[in-house]
């Protein structure tokens, strides 16, 4: 079976089953709002059964994304370069080399090293799992080797069943084996770069997260963006800087969770010089707390993702027939819910404002507090464009079937003040 063929499969199954997704935000006004806002947030998404929890194991370089109630789990080793997929009620494994492009099914039968849970709990399994280098070494020598460009239809739904119910929420593409493997081949990367001793600086994690594979990605993404005129997120450990990992990936999107590393960094770093640009450019701006909130295509972060894309045409970085496209999946996602974005969107934006100005930052992102300020005040322009209008067109159109619009909205943004 081809690979674009496994990823149709995927699509149509995870499409059928997966429901839209709707959160109830307050708004984040009070004293001391980091962990009261992140504390609202894990409370909601403690009551659903679909959350995927996640784990770190800092000792070993080990991520353990698991969907609890279906037992799927991903062991992401990014010091290794591999990652071993788990179905926990068979016993069946699926092992990745993907810096040798070589994927591995381990039947149940072959060993008993993998995890069952008729053997094993998740908690005793995962506390000192079996070196997953050693569980692909088995399967190297009893599995099943295979491309994964060319898959068997028997391998490919297999593994589609660990797959899926990993990479369901927050990705309305449901590229499941693609976005597997994407993450896997990023986080080693970033964990060997910028996010290099990121278990120094976070340390042994466990939580329930809010998002799926792709968001993972574009958490670890926006991370690594933010740590880079740091010179990395071992610029924390020198100065024994703690982050609270289970914090940052349950504030409710990218601008939460720059607050809260402005809040930590600010008492410790000049930002001016460090970060200055990345903050007051407007393109940066945009493309790192959209990174930060995960890339996510509906809802606010949409909201987001489609501004980031909308700043990069007008900055002359993007082209109109991308934006298009862009513009047309955001305005036709079924899982889009434009009720209450507009006061969402200016909520986070008063909550960064305010965030800057209690942290004595107004001079260090004077570019940004002027930015911020417009947007709040309804007379944000862009190159010419009249953004804060553009923003009042995209928040009313999230709906299925709302796809000629999409020229609607680039009309707007051609229509120079």
């Amino acid at each position: 079976m081809k690979f674009l063929d496994i990823v149709f499969r995927i699509l149509i199954v995870t499409s059928l089953t997966q429901g839209l997704y709707s959160s109830e935000e307050k708004n984040e006004s009070r004293n001391s709002p980091h962990k009261s806002e992140s504390s609202e947030s894990f409370k909601h998404h403690k009551q659903d059964s679909d959350r995927l929890l996640f784990q770190v194991n800092a000792q070993h370089g080990y991520y353990f994304p698991r969907h609890k109630t279906q037992e799927k789990v991903a062991l992401l080793d990014y010091r290794n370069n591999i990652s071993v997929f788990y179905d926990g009620l068979t016993g069946d494994a699926f092992g990745f080399f993907y810096e040798r492009g070589l994927g591995i099914y381990i039947p149940s039968g072959v060993t008993d090293k993998t995890w069952n849970v008729k053997r094993q709990s998740y908690e005793e399994y995962f506390k000192d799992p079996f070196p997953p280098q050693e569980i692909l070494s088995i399967g190297e020598r009893k599995g099943i080797q295979f491309d994964p460009q060319l898959i068997s239809d028997d391998t490919a739904e297999k593994l589609s069943e660990i797959l899926t119910p990993l990479s369901t929420d927050y990705s309305s593409e449901c590229e499941a084996f693609a976005t597997a493997l994407h993450v896997s081949k990023i986080t080693s990367d970033r964990h060997k770069t910028y996010l290099a001793d990121f278990e120094g600086v976070m340390g042994n994690v466990l939580t329930e997260i809010q998002g799926d594979f792709k968001w993972l990605v574009g958490m670890h993404q926006g991370l690594a963006e933010y740590f880079t005129p740091f010179g990395g997120i071992d610029a924390l450990n020198k100065k024994k800087i703690h982050l609270d990992l289970a914090v940052i990936l349950n504030k409710k999107g990218g601008i939460y969770v720059l607050c809260y590393l402005l809040e930590i960094l600010a008492p410790k770093f000049d930002l001016k010089k460090v970060s200055g640009e990345q903050m007051n450019g407007e393109p940066q701006f945009f493309i790192l707390i959209n990174k930060l909130g995960g890339e996510i295509d509906h809802g606010y972060d949409g909201l987001i993702y489609i501004l980031t894309e909308i700043t990069l045409y007008n900055y002359g970085e993007n082209s109109k027939e991308n934006l298009r496209i862009l513009l047309v999946r955001y305005c036709t996602n079924p899982r889009g819910n434009s009720d209450g974005l507009e006061e969402k969107w200016l909520s986070s934006i008063q909550f960064l404002r305010k965030t800057i100005k209690e942290l004595k930052l107004e001079d260090p992102f004077n570019d940004l507090v002027k930015r911020l300020d417009d947007i709040i005040a309804g007379k944000w322009c862009q190159k010419g464009v009249n953004m804060s209008a553009v923003v009042k067109e995209i928040v009313q159109l999230q709906l299925p079937g709302k796809a000629k619009y999409a020229d609607k909205i680039l009309d707007k943004i051609e229509d120079k003040q």
